[in-house]
C-alpha cells in the first residue's frame, strides 16, 4: 500500500555531513514534538512577503559524502522564492510500474492545485523532483524557471518519467532533496516523499 509522508522542513541545512543514523535520529526527535524553532507559514502569510528578502542559506551548505556516488545539486540562492518544495518518488520493484503511475497522477494533481492556488495569491514556489530506486535521479532542478510547470509537462509524456526499477534507496534520495531544499532562498521549506516501505540500503 502506498502511503505519503510530509516532512516540512529537512535536517539543520548548516549541518554538512552526518550518517543516516544521525539523520534519522535528528528526525525522530523532530517528530516526537521536541523545540523546533521553524516557523509554520499559511500561504497568506507567505503571501503577504516580500519575496526578495527571502533568507538566504547561512553556514556550509550540505554536500553527500563522494564516495556515496549521489548526484550534486548546485545551490542558487540568486533564485528566491516564497516555498521552495521537493518530491520524492520511489520507483523501486516493490512500487511497480502500475502503482509508479499512480504516484504520478497523484503529485500531477497536487502540482497542478498548488500551482492555481499560488497564483491566485501572489505566490512563488519552486519545486524539484526526484525519482529514485537504486539510484536517485533529479527529474527537474528547483531552480529553474516555472519548475512546476516544467515537471507537469514532463508528465505529460510518460516517456519523460521513466519507472526505473531496483532497491529502495531512501536515504540517498532524502540526501539529493535535502541539496536541492537549499538551493533556492525561501521562506518556508518542504520535502514530500511517497514511498511503500522502508530504505534497503
Amino acid at each position: 500500500t502506498m502511503f505519503t509522508m510530509v516532512v516540512s522542513s529537512m535536517v539543520p541545512l548548516g549541518q554538512t555531513q552526518g550518517t543516516y543514523r544521525e539523520h534519522k535520529q535528528w528526525y525522530q526527535r523532530r517528530v516526537r514534538g521536541q523545540k523546533w524553532s521553524g516557523k509554520s507559514y499559511s500561504f497568506s502569510e507567505l503571501s503577504q512577503m516580500n519575496v526578495k528578502s527571502a533568507p538566504s542559506q547561512q553556514g556550509t551548505f550540505y554536500r553527500p559524502y563522494v564516495s556515496e556516488n549521489l548526484t550534486v545539486v548546485e545551490p542558487c540562492q540568486a533564485v528566491k522564492c516564497h516555498l521552495s518544495m521537493t518530491v520524492i518518488m520511489d520507483s523501486s520493484g516493490s512500487v511497480g510500474a502500475d502503482n509508479y503511475w499512480k504516484e504520478l497522477g497523484f503529485v500531477k494533481t497536487l502540482l497542478q492545485i498548488l500551482a492555481v492556488k499560488a497564483e491566485d495569491v501572489n505566490l512563488k514556489i519552486c519545486v524539484g523532483l526526484i525519482s529514485y530506486s537504486t539510484y536517485v535521479h533529479v527529474e527537474v532542478d528547483p531552480c529553474c524557471e516555472n519548475s512546476i510547470c516544467r515537471i507537469v509537462d514532463k508528465f505529460r509524456d510518460r516517456k519523460r518519467l521513466d519507472y526505473r526499477s531496483g532497491s529502495t534507496n531512501t536515504a540517498g534520495a532524502l540526501k539529493v532533496a535535502r541539496q536541492m531544499l537549499q538551493g533556492p532562498a525561501s521562506f518556508k521549506k518542504v520535502a514530500l516523499l511517497i514511498t511503500d516501505g522502508y530504505s534497503n540500503f
